[in-house]
């Protein structure tokens, strides 16, 4: 494990999230959309709905969220951190998206009723969100996952970190057999690369898997 991310351990263990942005202490930025992600659209990969809200919790700095998003297709980025919001604006204002297309909010992902104004997705993509989780929030992540994405609508998810042998977090360990158990009852998987692109150090160690919602 890098310095760099037991540097992050220590400040989000005693002040927060937003303690780490405002040290920039954040290993977890890579300045572009996920490659994984990347690939899955740019080559059509997979086929994913082409109309429909989306969803990313964990957003950081939003990139994800403003590749994702198109006139058919409004994303939503949510992240606890008030500071990562901020960067997240001003990066969609770099990119030239337009608001209402790509929108970031503070909003808490396990408040989210699933109804109304919060509706439902048509794709929901994860990537360092479950890991950086506390291990107990597990059982809520998987529920609000069944609860917000629509019927045959997608999950999609990176798995990371995988095939690491350590204890605490975050990033917490995970595994492809921990995401068959919380999503199994209300998930198929449909699509899996055990071998998709990767940002610099995390090759061997991530997957991608894509969801649909039974």
């Amino acid at each position: 494990m890098s310095s760099t991310v037991e540097q992050m351990q220590k400040i989000v263990h005693s002040v927060g999230w937003d303690a780490a942005w405002e040290q920039s202490v954040t290993p977890w930025r890579i300045g572009k959309p996920a490659p994984a992600l990347y690939d899955l659209v740019a080559y059509s990969k997979f086929p994913l709905p082409s109309s429909g809200r989306v969803l990313v919790p964990g957003c950081g700095d939003g990139h994800d969220v403003i590749f994702l998003s198109n006139a058919s297709r409004p994303a939503t980025g949510l992240d606890i951190s008030p500071l990562a919001v901020e960067a997240a604006t001003k990066n969609r204002e770099a990119a030239g998206a337009p608001s209402e297309l790509a929108q970031f909010a503070t909003t808490n992902f396990f408040e989210l009723s699933g109804e109304g104004e919060d509706g439902k997705y048509a794709i929901i993509f994860d990537y360092t969100f479950l890991c950086a989780i506390n291990p107990e929030l597990r059982a809520s992540w998987s529920s609000q996952m069944s609860k917000l994405v629509q019927k045959d609508g997608v999950l999609i998810t990176i798995m990371f970190p995988l095939h690491e042998d350590r204890e605490g977090g975050p990033p917490f360990v995970l595994s492809k057999e921990l995401y068959h158990q919380l999503l199994d009852d209300s998930f198929e998987l449909v699509y899996f690369d055990p071998e998709c692109p990767s940002p610099e150090g995390r090759k061997g160690r991530e997957a991608l898997g894509v969801w649909r919602r039974k």
